[in-house]
């Protein structure tokens, strides 16, 4: 019996640490569940440059500027070193200039430089008392003219607001039957232009500044840093290259 007993102490001693080792087992899988459930801190914000960069109306309107002559037209401008003077067209006498460059808006502005037939002096003085007599009525509309000099040269800056409806969708021929017109929401456009006159002999040569494809929507955002630049034309007194 005595042996019995000693072996079963024996046993009960060499089982103990098997014992111990499983609770401990069990309480540290226990803990790992628990822990499981704790929620995760948050995640740190990735850092990005966007605080850093300057919105594109600011850059725009503080830009460094250079005096660009108008290509074919004896007048410069003073513009943003982004905008350039671009050709369309391979003949010089169908080529059209434009000077094209980015808008506060985001848009891209182009600007026709055109070549106008030459007018004589009574010419002249019909198309500026024509103007004189349209102001009041672009200005009721929303418009603007303004008539100044430079220097030898005399200019006509005139503004006014389109507004027409885009022309109906065709349709697919397998589209569901309507009977409504199908059209897009009306549009509104910004047509401005500057005409410039500079004594040639007994004619006077015209020039034009055509400001393309300027949207209503967009035009808040560029109208201050348009007229900025177009206050900056300057007459050359230079003869156009041939």
């Amino acid at each position: 019996m005595a042996e019995m007993v000693k072996t079963e102490d024996k046993q009960g001693a060499s089982s103990s640490p098997t014992g111990a080792a499983w609770v401990t087992a069990v309480l540290t899988l226990s803990l790992a569940i628990v822990g499981c459930d704790d929620p995760l801190p948050p995640p740190t914000p990735p850092t990005t440059q966007a605080a850093t960069t300057m919105p594109i109306s600011i850059d725009l309107m503080t830009a460094p500027r250079k005096a660009i002559p108008l290509d074919l037209l004896p007048f410069t401008l003073e513009v943003p070193e982004s905008w350039k003077i671009v050709r369309h067209g391979d003949r010089p006498m169908t080529a059209v200039s434009m000077l094209e460059g980015p808008l506060p808006s985001g848009e891209e502005c182009h600007i026709i430089l055109g070549l106008r037939e030459s007018v004589s002096a009574d010419r002249l003085k019909i198309i500026f008392n024509r103007a004189e007599k349209d102001r009041a009525t672009l200005e009721q509309n929303g418009g603007s003219l303004t008539i100044r000099d430079l220097g030898e040269a005399r200019m006509i800056d005139r503004r006014q607001m389109l507004i027409a409806s885009r022309p109906p969708l065709a349709l697919p021929t397998d589209a569901l039957p309507t009977t409504e017109p199908t059209t897009l929401p009306i549009e509104a456009s910004i047509d401005w232009r500057i005409q410039l006159f500079v004594p040639a002999g007994i004619k006077y040569s015209q020039y034009e500044l055509n400001l393309m494809d300027l949207r209503a929507g967009g035009f808040a955002k560029d109208e201050a840093f348009l007229r900025a630049l177009l206050n900056t034309l300057k007459y050359a007194d230079r003869p156009p290259p041939m």
